[in-house]
């Protein structure tokens, strides 16, 4: 019914931004980098870099926004919501450490490390399984991996590899729909069997007017997988024949 996007430009700034679709008004939620609304709505995940980078949840109604202080993560590269709403994970850097992904209590609190260094999200995405259990993100080899979320041996997935981009999971958490080879118009979303690794195309995607059109990426599915949203960039130029005026 609704999608949180980013409004950006030298005069929006970052704006979070939320939109129905059903074409009424956009409303301006505050600012910052928009990431995902929490499971019941109510609030939307921002990214916010000054003064510093740190988080800040903006209601989708009334309400007070809510900063929430990362810790010694002093540079932030994504956030999501927990499927139940009570924590949040995120990926970034700490002084003397490379990226990682860590989960932080959505009331507050010190994040903790739930990935080894050298891992991170896949932006824009909902990584974790809808039971909470396993997370996807980025590994050092740059293939998607499963990590547990309460720690322990990571699960590389056979027939992903670095040009694949995890989108979502099913809402029984038995596949992960992932974008093959970013950016190319028509996009390939293709559908992958956690258990099997079987991996079969879902759908392929393209703009109904393609002309002037490419990177499409920050690819979105509903939950029952039957509505989808996503951008890409449009170059339109115009030829000019240019003859002698005599």
């Amino acid at each position: 019914k609704k999608f949180l996007f980013t409004e950006f430009g030298a005069a929006a700034h970052y704006a979070v931004c939320l939109r129905l679709t059903d074409g009424s008004p956009v409303v301006r939620l505050g600012e910052g980098i928009a990431t995902a609304l929490s499971p019941d709505g109510r609030w939307a995940l921002s990214i916010v870099t000054e003064p510093r980078p740190h988080l800040v949840l903006l209601p989708t109604g009334p309400g007070e926004a809510r900063s929430l202080d990362p810790g010694s993560i002093h540079t932030l590269d994504w956030a999501v919501w927990t499927p139940d709403g009570r924590g949040i994970v995120l990926s970034g850097y700490e002084t003397g450490h490379a990226m990682r992904c860590y989960v932080l209590d959505a009331t507050g609190g010190t994040p903790r490390p739930i990935t080894p260094e050298g891992t991170s999200l896949y932006f824009p995405s909902s990584p974790i399984s809808p039971d909470g259990q396993l997370l996807v993100a980025k590994s050092v080899d740059g293939r998607p991996t499963l990590f547990p979320m309460s720690g322990g041996a990571a699960q590389a997935m056979a027939n992903l590899s670095t040009d694949d981009w995890p989108i979502r999971w099913s809402t029984d958490g038995r596949f992960l729909y992932v974008q093959h080879e970013g950016g190319k118009i028509p996009a390939p979303v293709e559908r992958i069997e956690v258990a099997t690794g079987k991996l079969e195309l879902w759908k392929t995607i393209a703009p109904a007017d393609a002309s002037g059109a490419s990177n499409l990426a920050c690819i979105r599915l509903s939950d029952d997988g039957a509505s989808y949203a996503y951008s890409y960039v449009r170059l339109l130029r115009v030829l000019y024949l240019v003859g002698d005026s005599k």
